[in-house]
Order: C-alpha cells, then sequence, then structure tokens
C-alpha cells in the first residue's frame, strides 16, 4: 500500500507531476492499493486524465477492456477459468495450433498478466481475473460457459490435471468425457485428498450406468480406489456392473 507521498513519487517517476487534489483523488479512490494506482496511472497515461471510476471493477473495464478488440476480449475470458495456464493451454482456448502473434504480445506488454519461469505458465492478476470471471459468468451465454468450459477440461488434460478437467466435464454434464480421462493408480494415489475421493465417488453415483459400462477400466481404477477408502456402497454398485460387463 502507497500513502499519498508514495503516490507522488510513483508517478513522478514515469514523468507525471500531479497535483495535490490529484493525489488526493488517487488515495481515496484506490485506498493506497498499489495495483489500483497502477489502474489510474495507465488511464492517465492514455488519456491525460484520470479515470472517473468509483469501484476497481469500473476501473478495470474503462483501463483495460474498452481498449481490448474482440480477439483479445475472447482470449482473456477464455483463459480466465484457469488457474494459470501455459501457451498451449492458451492456444487450446482459443482453438488454435499455436497462439497469434498479437495474443503473444499482449501476454508480453500486460502489466497485469506475470510470466512464471519456474512454471511456464502465465498468471493473471487478481484484479483483472475477478473483472474477467465476473464478466464471464454474469455477461455470457450458458452456451459459451460450456463451450469454455470443455476447452478448458482439454487444456487441463493435457497437462495431466485430470482431477480440474473431470470438474469442468461435471459442469457441462459430460461423464463419457471425465471416465475418458487416462486416470490410474498411481494419479488418484498423488491427489488423495478427501475432497477429491468425494467428488470421484458423486461422479460413481451420478454417471448413468450405460456409461459407467463403457469404461470398464475406469471402474476397475475406481473400483479400487472406494474399497481401499471404505466407500462400500460404490464398490459394491462398481462390482456389480463390471460383473455385467
Amino acid at each position: 500500500f502507497f500513502d499519498r507521498r508514495g503516490i507522488f513519487s510513483l508517478f513522478h517517476m514515469r514523468g507525471i507531476k500531479l497535483s495535490d487534489e490529484e493525489v488526493e483523488k488517487i488515495f481515496m479512490s484506490t485506498e493506497g492499493w498499489v495495483a489500483a494506482i497502477n489502474l489510474q496511472m495507465i488511464s492517465y497515461i492514455n488519456t491525460g486524465s484520470l479515470a472517473h471510476a468509483i469501484h476497481i471493477e469500473q476501473l478495470v473495464e474503462y483501463t483495460i477492456w474498452n481498449h481490448l478488440d474482440v480477439e483479445e476480449k475472447d482470449f482473456l475470458l477464455s483463459v480466465s477459468i484457469l488457474d494459470s495456464f501455459s501457451t498451449q493451454q492458451a492456444a487450446i482456448m482459443i482453438c488454435q495450433d499455436i497462439l497469434p502473434d498479437k495474443i503473444q504480445t499482449h501476454l508480453k506488454n500486460s502489466e497485469f498478466i506475470k510470466y512464471l519461469p519456474e512454471k511456464s505458465h502465465y498468471s493473471i492478476h487478481s484484479i483483472l481475473h475477478d473483472y474477467l470471471t465476473n464478466r464471464f459468468y454474469h455477461y455470457t451465454s450458458l452456451e459459451y460457459q460450456n463451450r469454455i468450459y470443455r476447452r478448458a477440461g482439454i487444456a487441463y488434460t493435457v497437462s495431466s490435471q485430470f482431477y480440474k478437467a473431470a470438474q469442468l466435464y461435471y459442469k457441462i454434464g459430460d461423464f463419457d468425457a471425465i471416465l475418458s480421462l487416462p486416470f490410474n493408480g498411481e494419479y488418484l494415489d498423488q491427489g488423495k485428498e478427501k475432497a477429491q475421493y468425494e467428488f470421484y465417488m458423486k461422479i460413481i453415483n451420478e454417471c448413468p450406468e450405460d456409461i459407467l459400462c463403457k469404461h470398464p477400466l475406469t471402474m476397475i481404477i475406481f473400483g479400487y480406489m472406494s474399497l481401499m477408502d471404505g466407500y462400500h456402497n460404490e464398490y459394491k454398485k462398481l462390482q456389480k456392473l463390471l460383473e455385467y460387463v
């Protein structure tokens, strides 16, 4: 957090000399939050004046969203449902083999998207991310959301994040896609958390039996898991279906 003097100094470093009134306005509207101050700086550089926004979401819309073209907006909305993303995952989210040059340039130049070299992933700053997810869930159609969920499921699958992929396929009710994921005992042991196991048991209970029967190897994996962790009803259900198959 910056105080009033810090705000003045930050702008001064960028060659912008603020009046006392402008400093006060920025401080009151951002509460000294550095990322929010930076949004006001972007507005000042682009327009020569401060953004007239009380809420941070309005500020994001005024200084970032409204300056993007359709392709950039669609890209950011798509990747916003991922925790973080690689270049390969980003390309999958917009149905491309490789990222277009314009999107690569946007990733490189955006002050609210950070590259994490240790993970080879990009991460969206929480301020922009919150704006994007709010817009995704409240201003896009269900058809659009389901389409993005499916792409995100594929994106997580290519990075072997099968649990996250399954959660997204569950949102669109695609049990066949869930059971087609290459689960194995080693993967399930690595993610041996109660929430994950409860989710898998929910899949066993809710998935139509004809779809379960199409995936006997997955039923064996889930059956072993349910037996070892005391989910006896689920185990008996899978045992019965396996005998039938």
